[in-house]
């Protein structure tokens, strides 16, 4: 071992003096390995402290700063928190100086076992803003008080990102709250706001959004009507990334913006994710949206080819730019009584987007296997030779097993031409059918560099039957690279990580590290004997 001194240091030792390095390797540490760190020397002290008080997200260690916190109980058993002894201006003047201006995102979760402290906090503070570097708020719940709610404190025009979750009924409490923070954050450019969608929130947030004029992310719940707020949100000159997402309700159900508004529209929007049915959303994308180039919308509908077709033709006539197209259910919501059989996806739905040669990812999920073949698999891999992420409804809503529906008809041929064209490709959902030999090329189908897949590290399998483990992994072992994964999965059915073909295929999973290794191995071996007998060629002609 190399003794570490000033004569004699060690890379290690001189690395541990950059204090971007030292960083990085504190910021990988746990929280408690990190506070040993501070008793190194003044330096790492000093480090340490900017990592761990960066972000707060404990209340309770964040008042620990101020003085002693003596936890007791009132009569119902309720917790409350109070400083013994009562801090003194002066334990302000130590935070102030030690930690103040450290924290720059801070976390607060409503418990009211903290407000006697927290008040006790606001009568020693100065009036200048408390944390007065913090740009992010997260604010999980509210206490119903309006005004006096605690994150109120903490709210300064600095602030430039706003978390607020709370998901209770209406409560004018609430609005109250909101207002505030409309007023005193101006600058604000990042706003996630998770409220109940049922509830009679969406005046508020029309509202509440109109005093952020620099927004460029924003999160709101999806009401059932929010075509007026879509319509203010539209001129916003800046906002680039808009989520209109929530864990409960229908989604948006009525249609977003006026015919007269439909020019010019949300010009700076890059990112857009929706909860409403594909319908809706077809009346959205009528309008011209030049930057957008990510699109994420989930349904709880069955939705019918024919709208997904409708709807994607509308996306490819007024989203030129789009690289990334995602059409998701959330599953829990379908019905399997509200599925009609007849209808199933091919890619004739889907081929209006093929057009386009830029498209990097593209997902979809349908209650019905799509209907694909070879010769569909060949177009698509020829239609994006730049794509990164594919899923074509690996797990629909009726897997094999169901009595009216047909086993899928891709085999593991399809893979091919995916190797071939798309070579940047990294994720892979097909359902596939390995039954039988005649889904299941031989093995010198693979027979060039050309059929290997150059960055793909995990096909997703979907629910696909399969029957020759040992087969299926000896043919998928000339075609990938080590650390490659196969999964099996279904959101559909909580017992499928238990049925027989999830065991095959974990089998082939299990199974390809090792065929891989054998034939990497295999090639080297090859490729020292050729090297060998061309040296000895070499040396005889010589």
């Amino acid at each position: 071992m190399l003794h570490q001194t000033p004569d004699n240091p060690s890379s290690v030792y001189q690395a541990l003096h950059i204090t971007e390095i030292l960083r990085a390797v504190i910021q990988s540490l746990d929280r408690n390995s990190q506070k040993r760190c501070t008793v190194v020397c003044k330096a790492w002290s000093e480090i340490v402290l900017d990592v761990l008080w960066y972000r707060v997200i404990a209340l309770r260690e964040f008042l620990s700063a101020f003085g002693n916190l003596q936890q007791t109980q009132i009569i119902g058993g309720q917790t409350k928190f109070t400083f013994v002894p009562a801090p003194k201006y002066s334990d302000w003047e130590r935070f102030e100086t030690k930690y103040c201006s450290r924290i720059c995102v801070f976390q607060i979760t409503e418990d009211s076992s903290y407000s006697e402290v927290l008040n006790t906090l606001a009568r020693i503070r100065p009036s200048r803003p408390l944390l007065p570097n913090l740009h992010t708020l997260e604010c999980h719940g509210l206490g119903g008080v309006g005004i006096g709610e605690m994150a109120a404190m903490f709210v300064h025009e600095s602030i430039t990102a706003c978390t607020i979750r709370t998901l209770g009924d209406y409560n004018e409490a609430t609005v109250a709250f909101l207002e505030t923070l409309r007023a005193r954050m101006p600058n604000l450019t990042e706003l996630s706001l998770t409220l109940n969608s049922r509830a009679r929130y969406d005046a508020t947030v029309k509202t509440f959004i109109q005093g952020f004029p620099k927004l460029k992310r924003l999160t709101i719940p999806p009401f059932s009507d929010s075509s007026s707020a879509f319509v203010d949100l539209s001129e916003l000159p800046g906002l680039e990334c808009l989520r209109v997402v929530s864990d409960l309700g229908q989604g948006i159900i009525n249609n977003f913006i006026p015919v007269e508004k439909k020019l010019d529209c949300f010009a700076s929007l890059t990112t857009l994710r929706l909860f409403c049915s594909y319908q809706t959303a077809t009346n959205f994308f009528r309008n011209q949206l030049s930057t957008l180039s990510d699109i994420e919308i989930f349904s709880i509908y069955h939705e019918q080819p024919a709208v997904i077709q409708s709807l994607l033709t509308d996306i490819s006539k007024t989203c030129l730019r789009v690289k990334a197209i995602s059409l998701l259910l959330k599953k829990s919501e379908v019905e399997k009584k509200d599925v009609d059989l007849t209808d199933a996806l091919t890619i004739h739905h889907i081929r209006p987007v093929l057009s386009n040669p830029s498209i990097t990812t593209f997902r979809i999920h349908h209650v019905r296997p799509m209907n694909l073949v070879q010769a569909d698999a060949e177009e698509i891999a020829h239609s994006w030779p730049n794509i990164l992420h594919l899923s074509l409804c690996p797990d629909p809503l009726f897997n094999q097993s169901a009595p009216a529906e047909p086993r899928p008809t891709l085999g593991l041929e399809s893979l091919l031409p995916f190797a071939r064209l798309c070579p940047f490709l990294e994720t892979l959902g097909l359902l596939l059918n390995a039954t039988s030999s005649a889904f299941i090329p031989a093995d010198d189908a693979v027979d060039s560099d050309s059929l290997t897949f150059d960055n793909l590290h995990t096909l997703v399998v979907g629910v696909s039957p399969i029957e020759r483990e040992r087969s299926v992994a000896t043919f998928l072992c000339h075609m990938v690279k080590s650390g490659f994964r196969v999964v099996y999965e279904s959101e559909w059915y909580t017992a499928d990580s238990q049925s027989t073909d999830s065991k095959r295929w974990k089998d082939v999973d299990e199974l390809l590290p090792v065929l891989i290794s054998v034939r990497i191995r295999s090639m080297n071996g090859m490729r020292r004997i050729c090297n060998g007998s061309a040296s000895a060629t070499g040396a005889k002609t010589e």
